[in-house]
């Protein structure tokens, strides 16, 4: 895995956090970030769950979407062993968390609601029919997205309270 501090020290201006550039509702000017030094030091500490949800999410790197996938999928088998899930496949965790990241980079539709994969088309990249989606692994995946977008917010709070 490459060290958070790594990837920014290579990254182009202000591309960990492009929600303060005017990305995203509300950013201003005044918010723009000089260079990627001060990308850095704005996330340095940052819990590595939260800066790649970040870096994902607002930089729009590849490389910062793999390594999510695989710290949700590792997520995703806690919450597995926590809640007694029937032993599953290593490749379940992963799908299930490659669901919910690609679903939370789906850019925002035109009335402004988040972009989402429809039940079917997840139910299919699990394997399972229809129903099993609805009666079992809905309500597991519900909890997975919901995690990666609190990783996001907590990001979004770490990086305000360090500006100011």
């Amino acid at each position: 895995m490459i060290p958070p501090w790594k990837v920014v020290a290579n990254l182009s201006t202000s591309a960990v956090t492009g929600r303060y550039v005017g990305c995203r509702g509300g950013a201003t000017s005044r918010n723009a970030l000089a260079n990627s030094s001060e990308a850095a030091a704005l996330c340095s500490g940052m819990p590595e769950k939260w800066f790649y949800a970040a870096l994902a999410k607002w930089g729009g790197l590849s490389v910062a979407k793999s390594i999510l996938v695989t710290l949700l999928a590792l997520e995703v088998q806690k919450m597995a062993a926590s809640a007694g899930w029937r032993k599953q496949s290593p490749h379940i965790f992963e799908t299930l968390a490659q669901i919910a990241v690609d679903e939370f980079l789906m850019p925002a539709r035109p009335d402004g609601l988040p972009g989402r994969i429809k039940e079917q088309e997840k139910a299919g990249r699990m394997a399972v029919t229809s129903n099993a989606w609805h009666r079992t692994w809905k309500q597991r995946y519900m909890p997975v997205a919901a995690l990666l977008e609190s990783w996001l917010s907590s990001a979004d709070s770490y990086i305000r309270r360090r500006q100011h």
